[in-house]
């Protein structure tokens, strides 16, 4: 290489490396509706094009050695550079050398990839395909029917379809049906369907029965001339198809059905006892069970099954302490008396008498009698006492079969109360015609590149920004839906939190999306749970809501979708907010026993994880940058991240002087702060848990405008010799500060230094006393009888602050030293326990009486 083309190199690789720093930063600069995909697309080439011209020069005879020092030092920071931009496109679901997808593309690729449940096709209903099989005339069999239980698999069984005759039978509006378990089908399922039916007799609706096709011209459902049926269920964020057959297991010779069946509760004398008004039933669940992994499927939860089999909006409230008994009832009592609810119930693993564990109830009625509230029960599952080991098991099923016959056991009421203390759960499902505006997103959480990966979860959290338009009335609601997508039983629901957030502006763009955590409103915490329902009352006539899902520690791609519900008399748009800041840096941790502080409230908060972080102003001279930190922890926690000023370093206590910016309440598995224009300086970040002593691993990703970088803060006292003592003020060495006439009562601790070193030392209470107790540490000459002698060096004057008093850095002569902690009255603060904390830099004892 001539030295001209070796110069022409250098320029060439300089030109692409400063395009794609400069392609980089233009994402500060991108709407927080823009996609950065396309910005990071164009940056990553970039880098490494300049990365390949770089390794060329290296290998050029006319670098001197000099030159190529600095070469490769340059090759390796935009290697560096193109590895962060290339984490970056995968944290936000893209590839490296693949075509671009906008967000639209990516959602429905996201849509058609959520079809296959189970191996089992749900094609959506608006498509081609869907369409398609309803309009075919050809005789059917399905090729795959679900899978029976264990028990019912045991049994010799056919497959055959339901009498001609079952089909538009009229139905007498007097007559009480409800579904029954059967042979170990999932309880959920027909706890959901039970409802389904007793609100259809009550109210004139068709709900699950509308999910069944063919339909009728008058509207309802009606026997397939092929024996195909398609169930229309909400799966996976989207009305989807399931293929069926007319076909139902039944055990041979009794003909018994193997197979949740309707049940009559009452009946009329027009009935007779071969007839069974609702044949939809039996085959909307057989396309519920089929997707769901057969009808052998386990712990399914009834409003997520009514979700899916009616669009009703779900809800789960756990009747645990903090339960509120008495607003939830008349929420519920009210919605029930129109007709917008449904209920369910379920309990635990640990039941009172007659109960079964963990296990579903319909709620058929709720009734206020005077001053008694009442809720009327169903048990799908009543009458399967079936000894499954015995020679007359045929008999049973025969017992169970499917028929009129009145049926008064399974039913029964309960007080209000009762149910309260009875079972652990509500299930509810709300009528969506309550909030007919609606809006909805969907997207992926990626695989993490490891198990251990615990960067993933913040790194990866989206943004969504929901505005709401329209004059409020005191009680009007949006609700936030977050659902996670299902395609197999067998790969268990990641553990997912809800983060809603109101935004303020401050009249500045460089305000929009920035976290104001005194408004923050309350988070649902994670929850192994399908779906999460946040309801926010809406205040203002114009309302932005920041909403952050998380998930802690998935080991799959997951799919997602976030759904927001709202009156009519509100207008609204969801919308993700996709902007990367320039510049970003993660750090991992731990809490240890050593640097657990807990919360502000405890002295020992000194001891949390401190980070010093500096920003540099740039190019930009005197820009302001704006900062998002991420927070991610276990989920067993809570967590807070502060921003604080930092110029010294470590901070000892979070007062309002040195506190910039907060997460917030503590909240579970992962923490969020926003700030905007931040100007270049020196700063502190804190990480606490809310407790002393919590342990578990944490990640932290700063993101920024300006450069930024990020380094731990040593605890004080790190790397030195220590010594701890902790007491109790006692009536005998409370003597008080030194004008109260008893100082010397005071507790004399010997300090012995076998050489001359470097002291430090802080007094504190252990644990916050109810008043205020002003504490002083001096340091003294121990005089030849061992009493005190000259002052060496003081905390100062006597101080009440949380975090104590602190002995500065004190260079010390070989010798014997008294250390004298000290309150301000005689007897003050006694019964407290008091910590004494002493490093040097070299050996050290403590000796105290």
């Amino acid at each position: 290489m001539t030295q001209q083309s070796y110069e022409d190199g250098l320029k060439k690789a300089q030109d692409l490396a400063s395009r794609a720093v400069a392609a980089e930063a233009s994402l500060s600069n991108l709407s927080p509706s823009v996609s950065p995909l396309p910005t990071l697309h164009k940056a990553f080439p970039l880098y490494i094009s300049a990365a390949e011209v770089y390794s060329s020069l290296l290998s050029s005879h006319t670098a001197s050695e000099q030159d190529k020092a600095q070469i490769r030092k340059k090759w390796r920071l935009v290697l560096e550079r193109a590895e962060k931009v290339k984490k970056k496109i995968e944290s936000l679901g893209g590839s490296v050398g693949k075509a671009l997808m906008t967000d639209e593309g990516e959602e429905e690729k996201i849509k058609a990839r959520s079809s296959t449940l189970n191996g089992i096709k749900a094609e959506i209903w608006e498509g081609h395909g869907i369409q398609a099989e309803l309009r075919d005339t050809k005789p059917y069999i399905d090729g795959l029917q679900p899978e029976l239980t264990d028990e019912a698999a045991k049994l010799d069984h056919s497959w055959h379809a339901q009498p001609d005759s079952h089909w538009g039978r009229d139905i007498n509006k007097t007559d009480r049906w409800v579904a029954r378990q059967g042979l170990g089908a999932d309880c959920s399922v027909v706890a959901a369907l039970s409802g389904c039916m007793e609100h259809n007799r009550k109210w004139g609706t068709n709900l699950a029965e509308s999910a069944l096709y063919p339909r009728a011209t008058t509207g309802g459902s009606r026997r397939s001339e092929t024996r195909k049926h398609v169930v229309k269920l909400l799966l996976n964020g989207i009305w989807r198809g399931v293929i069926i057959d007319a076909l139902l297991p039944n055990a041979k010779p009794s003909d018994a059905a193997l197979y949740p069946v309707p049940c009559a509760l009452s009946t009329s004398k027009s009935n007779s006892s071969t007839d069974n008004p609702h044949p939809w039933m039996p085959l909307v669940s057989k396309a519920y069970f089929k997707v769901h992994g057969g009808y052998s499927m386990r712990g399914s939860n009834p409003s997520t099954d009514v979700y899916e089999l009616t669009g009703w909006i779900p809800e789960r409230v756990n009747l645990s302490e903090g339960f509120r008994r008495e607003k939830e009832w008349k929420r519920l009592y009210e919605a029930w008396q129109k007709g917008h609810i449904l209920v369910n119930i379920g309990t635990g693993k640990t039941v009172k008498y007659g109960l079964v564990p963990l296990h579903a109830y319909a709620i058929l009625d709720v009734i206020e009698q005077g001053s008694e509230r009442l809720v009327e029960v169903y048990d799908p599952g009543h009458g399967q006492e079936i000894d499954w080991r015995s020679d007359d098991v045929v008999n049973d099923l025969n017992r169970l079969s499917m028929g009129p016959k009145p049926q008064t056991r399974g039913v029964f009421k309960k007080t209000w109360d009762q149910l309260c203390s009875d079972f652990e759960s509500l299930n509810l499902n709300w009528n969506p015609q309550l909030m007919p505006v609606t809006a909805s997103k969907f997207w992926s959480w990626q695989k993490p590149l490891s198990l251990d990966d615990a960067s993933q979860p913040s790194e990866s959290a989206p943004r969504y920004r929901l505005s709401i338009s329209g004059t409020p009335d005191g009680s009007s609601e949006v609700w936030i839906l977050l659902s996670q997508h299902v395609t197999s039983n067998d790969r268990p629901l990641d553990d997912i939190a809800l983060r809603v957030f109101e935004e303020h502006f401050g009249g500045t763009t460089s305000d929009k999306g920035v976290l104001h955590p005194s408004k923050a409103s309350d988070s649902i915490p994670f929850s192994n749970s399908c779906h999460l329902l946040y309801r926010y009352t809406i205040r203002r006539s114009n309302t932005s809501l920041l909403v952050i899902p998380t998930r802690d520690r998935g080991i799959f791609r997951t799919d997602f979708t976030l759904r927001s519900f709202a009156p009519s008399q509100y207008s609204m748009n969801l919308e993700r907010i996709s902007r990367i800041l320039a510049f970003s840096t993660s750090i991992q941790g731990d809490l240890t026993k050593r640097n657990s502080g807990g919360h502000p409230g405890w002295p020992s908060w000194v001891d949390n994880p401190q980070y010093a972080l500096r920003i540099s102003p740039g190019d930009r001279g005197g820009a302001k940058s704006l900062i998002r930190i991420t927070l991610s922890g276990i989920s067993e926690l809570a967590w807070n991240v502060k921003l604080l000023w930092g110029k010294t370093g470590l901070v000892t206590e979070p007062v309002q002087e040195s506190l910039i910016a907060d997460s917030g309440s503590y909240t579970h598995g992962a923490a969020f702060l926003d700030y905007a224009n931040l100007s270049a300086g020196m700063y502190t970040i804190s990480i606490s848990a809310f407790e002393p002593g919590q342990l578990g691993k944490f990640n932290m990703m700063v993101e920024t405008d300006l450069p930024a970088t990020l380094q731990p803060i040593p605890q004080e006292g790190a790397g030195m010799y220590s010594r701890t003592l902790t007491r109790k003020w006692t009536e005998q060495i409370a003597g008080g500060r030194p004008s109260g006439g008893s100082y010397g009562r005071n507790p004399h601790i010997e300090l012995v230094l076998p050489k001359a070193c470097t002291v430090m030392a802080r007094l504190f209470h252990v644990v916050p006393t109810s008043s205020p107790i002003p504490l002083n540490l001096t340091l003294f000459q121990r005089s030849d009888g061992g009493q005190i002698g000259d002052q060496v060096a003081t905390s100062g004057p006597y101080s009440d602050s949380l975090s104590g008093v602190r002995l500065s850095r004190t260079k010390l002569d070989a010798g014997v030293y008294l250390l004298v902690p000290s309150a301000w009255d005689p007897g003050m603060g006694i019964g407290s326990e008091w910590e004494l904390r002493v490093w040097a830099d070299g050996p050290l004892e403590l000796d105290a009486p």
